[in-house]
């Protein structure tokens, strides 16, 4: 792609593949949240995200295209991780309750 269309259009598709990626990711952690290990690297990974995004050189798409993606599936993927994780603690809490 590079050769043929120049580094924008490599950068455009390469942005579109990441997140025909993230829809798969982002269907299979509504479908089988797993809290113990996906849960902290993804929280790593949205902050790193976040730092890359605000600390862009300019707001082109070639300097926020990626990370302003891997925010937005990050977020949603982290949606269901958080929701299986708070029902995991509140059991805890009422388990140590009882």
């Amino acid at each position: 792609m590079f050769k043929t269309s120049g580094p924008y259009w490599a950068l455009i598709f390469g942005i579109i593949s990441e997140c025909v990626v993230g829809i798969y990711l982002i269907i299979k952690t509504w479908q089988r949240p797993k809290v113990k290990y996906n849960f902290t690297a993804y929280i790593i990974f949205l902050i790193v995200s976040i730092l890359a995004t605000i600390n862009a050189k300019d707001w082109t798409i070639p300097s926020v295209g990626y990370p302003v993606c891997e925010t937005i599936l990050n977020i949603i993927i982290l949606i269901p991780l958080i929701i299986k994780w708070r029902k995991k603690k509140i059991k805890t809490v009422k388990l140590k309750m009882a």
